[in-house]
């Protein structure tokens, strides 16, 4: 009886898992990414709107701020897409912001399917 309910718990726990989607990395807000302004936007400004950036790296007097953020799809639809019967769905936004000092210099925004 006790094998029964170890399998049934187990069983459950992967039927429960299986339709939970994967994320990666803090959501950042998509639509924002058109208002930024080369020249204008400030680092205090991207802060406020999009929060930490997941990574910084500095070089040759610019700063560059990344932003990233995976979404995949459930562990059913992955292992389809694996085993040829659906494609994997995943999606990658990256976000970099360029600044000189305080002020954004460019940016690029990809997002990646």
């Amino acid at each position: 009886m006790q094998r029964q309910i170890r399998h049934f718990v187990v069983l459950a726990m992967i039927t429960l898992s299986a339709g939970c989607a994967v994320s990666k990395g803090q959501a950042f807000d998509v639509s924002y990414v058109n208002k930024i302004e080369p020249g204008m936007t400030t680092k205090a400004d991207i802060r406020k709107n999009l929060g930490e950036p997941h990574s910084t790296t500095l070089s040759s007097k610019t700063e560059v701020w990344t932003y990233q953020h995976f979404r995949g799809g459930s562990f059913f639809e992955n292992v389809k897409g694996v085993y040829g019967a659906a494609p994997i769905k995943a999606e990658i936004d990256t976000l970099e912001i360029f600044f000189k000092g305080d002020i954004v210099k460019d940016y690029s925004f990809k997002r990646d399917r």
